[in-house]
């Protein structure tokens, strides 16, 4: 039987019925926004554990079958202001390509993400008995979406650390991440099968990129292998956090290139090169910051420790080097305070790792010590069996003494008023032995000059003279020097101490004994 209604007018009203129900089923997606706005951020919330979401927005497509939020903070429960992180947009639906291959997963993105942590928030977490990984942020961010995950994109991000109200914040931003197939649909057989590449700028100038795989189904967390490259980090912006711990930064900029794998099961760091330029950093001993340093001290050795030769974890820093560094030790507890400092330096580090069957870490250094007579040092560390185990040699000429005299206040209570310093050891520690020697010169040296001295009390002259009495008594008198030659030979005091916890000794033991004119068993030879 042929329909009594003409075809084009059969057609119009079937596009006028399609356009009703299409117009009813938007219409109807507006009622559902709200109610979807209450399920998801309770779904989220039930999942976190000591944060709080809250989302102001979110808006149902239907037609894409797809999902928005707007404008979604989560707070610390201990801590809510401000927010720890911000997301104005996020966009999930499905991922129309993964039909191709009769999966349905989902597409997420993120735009303008922003991320904020201050020194509260960080005290918080450690004095919290749950661990990050129990938070539940991964179970928090699938349950906005009911399919599963297979691109994750971030767009424009922003990450900012607060030390404190006067310091400068920390901020990495313009970060974009993609991360594609993380439910392993194109290769199953693939180890690390999701694409992954993260871009960012860090502190305002330095960059980040890292371009590689990874695996988002490992547990009990995800494993990544890609190359990771910085350029031009700045340091400066970490003094605030390091002045608690006695170190400081004035200026200076990290690079370094490297491949890194880490996963559950692997944990490698390659790094090709690490590049630090225009270093000026300090060490300063001040008593009131003495227990977080000491502190800070035995976390790093306890960390080193742990990493050191542990089968699943492999460090390894091919070529590390520093150019026109500055680097200073200030005494603030002496009477009066002093600084010993290295300027113009340069230091060159090969193959450094924390596994012993790997060859052993040389290098050397170069400067001028006290910003006046050239320094150079050679030393090599080897793998560590029964303590440390390492050479090192140091020769400094031609310093000049004037350069030294807050030194010398502090610890013999006298000056100088003209003279050069040398000094040159070589010393080895192998099997909780200490060999070597120390030889310091003293050239030209005068202790007691009137002009100079003249503001001084009479007593205070004559201990000075009794000092430049001393040195008299100890030169060659065919190079005008006076010289000792210490032997450092025996076992050491504390075979507990780390490698660097014996360099700092040496350097405060052997190398202030030598530099400082008591002079009195010399002499007592010599007579």
């Amino acid at each position: 039987m042929r329909s009594w209604l003409p075809q084009s007018k059969i057609r119009r009203r079937l596009l006028y019925v399609g356009l009703v129900v299409l117009a009813l089923v938007y219409a109807v997606s507006f009622t559902l926004d709200e109610p979807i706005r209450r399920r998801l951020e309770s779904q989220l919330n039930a999942n976190l554990v000591g944060y709080t979401a809250h989302i102001r927005a979110v808006r149902f497509h239907p037609f894409g079958f797809a999902i928005t939020l707007k404008d979604t903070t989560i707070a610390q429960d201990k801590h809510p202001t401000p927010a720890v992180a911000d997301f104005p947009r996020l966009d999930a639906s499905v991922q129309w390509r993964a039909l191709l291959s009769l999966r349905l997963v989902a597409d997420m993105r993120f735009d303008n993400p922003k991320i904020h942590i201050d020194r509260t928030n960080i005290e918080v977490e450690s004095k919290d008995k749950v661990d990050v990984e129990d938070r539940g942020w991964q179970e928090a961010l699938e349950s906005i979406y009911p399919l599963k995950i297979n691109k994750f994109v971030i767009r424009n991000g922003e990450i900012t650390y607060i030390e404190d109200k006067k310091s400068k914040p920390l901020h990495i931003d313009q970060i974009v991440f993609h991360a594609n197939n993380i439910r392993n649909i194109r290769s199953k057989a693939n180890t690390y099968p999701s694409d992954v590449r993260l871009t960012g700028r860090i502190f305002e100038s330095g960059k980040l990129f890292l371009d590689g795989n990874a695996d988002f189904m490992l547990e009990p967390y995800a494993g990544v292998k890609a190359a990771l490259d910085l350029d031009g980090i700045p340091l400066d912006p970490f003094k605030p956090i390091l002045e608690r711990y006695n170190l400081t930064i004035a200026k200076g900029r990290l690079s370094l290139a490297s491949t890194i794998e880490v996963s559950p099961k692997v944990h490698t760091a390659d790094v090709k090169q690490v590049t630090l330029r225009d270093l000026d950093a300090a060490y300063i001993n001040r008593p009131a910051r003495a227990q977080a340093a000491e502190q800070f001290r035995a976390d790093a050795a306890q960390v080193a420790k742990e990493v050191a030769n542990e089968p699943d974890i492999l460090l390894v820093v091919q070529k590390f080097t520093a150019e026109k560094a500055r680097v200073r030790f200030v005494d603030e507890a002496a009477d009066p305070d002093y600084t010993l400092e290295l300027s113009d330096a340069t230091m060159n580090l090969r193959q450094l790792s924390n596994q012993e069957k790997r060859p052993p870490t040389t290098g050397e250094i170069a400067g001028r010590f006290m910003n006046s007579g050239p320094l150079r040092a050679n030393f090599t560390f080897r793998p560590e069996k029964t303590g440390p185990d390492f050479d090192v040699s140091v020769q400094i000429d031609d310093t000049d003494l004037v350069t030294m005299n807050d030194l010398f206040r502090a610890y013999g209570n006298f000056d100088v008023a003209a003279g050069t310093f040398s000094l040159y050891t070589e010393l080895k520690i192998h099997d909780q032995r200490i060999d070597g020697y120390l030889k310091p010169f003293f050239a030209d040296m005068k202790v007691y000059d009137r002009k100079q001295d003249a503001h001084e009390g009479v007593f205070h002259q004559l201990y000075e003279g009794l000092v430049g009495g001393v040195a008299r008594l100890l030169e060659n008198p065919r190079r005008d020097q006076v010289a000792t030659n210490a032997k450092i030979s025996g076992p050491m005091d504390n075979p507990n101490l780390n490698t660097l916890q014996i360099v700092l000794r040496l350097i405060q033991n052997a190398f202030f004994r030598a530099i400082l004119p008591g002079f009195e068993e010399e002499a007592r030879g010599k007579g």
